[in-house]
């Protein structure tokens, strides 16, 4: 039984959206551990965002307490706990109805801004089942670099520029820090996830005729790596 239940959570996990990437860690005395990229939102506000569909339950969710979810009834009628252990509280959760299920869809949590990883365990009569370690990264502001001149990118648009110009995209951190861009794209109009990827930061030649045509809807998007070589990516906020 504890064998199913922690490859049907691992699967669940897998669900999740695309901009909250899982990672497998390790397996070690029969429990899973998976890592995953969470958003940190204002201040200590983190936002758990998962896929509809997946995460689901038939059986009621409810708070237990600042730092733990019960999940009322399973198959044998047990409930599950999910807690966060170094949170400072779990503020809220969503649920959303699908195929005849109910399914979390966001945790939102609060921790210390000195927090980069929360760790969300599930537990049945105490035991523990599975561990998602949620790696914590930093809202950006980005910039274009054009020549040597830093503008940084408005709502609205990519700045105008030459073709003859040198294009950097610049990311910075909310405490100032300029972030290493491992690789970044365009992304046109509606595409949805069909990108060119270009390695590091500068704009190579022959998209910059792409930018000035879809200059006023054409984002970024960045790819970045911690040092543990996970892969996180962010959006120009366009």
């Amino acid at each position: 039984m504890k064998h199913t239940f922690i490859i049907l959570f691992c699967w669940l996990i897998g669900c999740v959206v695309v901009a909250q990437k899982v990672k497998f860690v390790k397996e070690e005395d029969g429990v899973s551990y998976h890592r995953m990229e969470g958003e940190r939102g204002n201040g200590d506000t983190i936002i758990v965002d998962f896929r509809p569909g997946c995460y689901c339950y038939n059986y009621n969710v409810e708070q237990e307490s600042d730092k733990v979810l019960k999940i009322r009834g399973t198959s044998d009628l047990i409930p599950l706990f999910l807690t966060c252990e170094n949170c400072t509280q779990i503020v809220s959760f969503s649920q959303t109805s699908r195929w005849n299920s109910k399914c979390i869809s966001e945790i939102v949590l609060t921790a210390p801004l000195s927090e980069k990883q929360i760790n969300i365990t599930m537990t049945k009569k105490g035991k523990l089942y599975t561990t998602l370690k949620v790696m914590l990264y930093p809202k950006v502001n980005f910039f274009l670099k054009i020549n040597e001149e830093m503008i940084k990118m408005p709502f609205g648009g990519i700045p105008s520029f030459r073709k003859e110009d040198t294009l950097r995209i610049v990311a910075v951190a909310e405490d100032g820090t300029e972030l290493k861009i491992d690789s970044h794209a365009i992304v046109l109009g509606n595409s949805m996830g069909d990108y060119v990827w270009h390695f590091g930061d500068v704009i190579p030649e022959n998209w910059k005729e792409y930018l000035l045509e879809w200059r006023g809807t054409a984002r970024i998007v960045a790819r970045f790596l911690d040092d543990d070589g996970f892969m996180w990516s962010r959006y120009t906020d366009f």
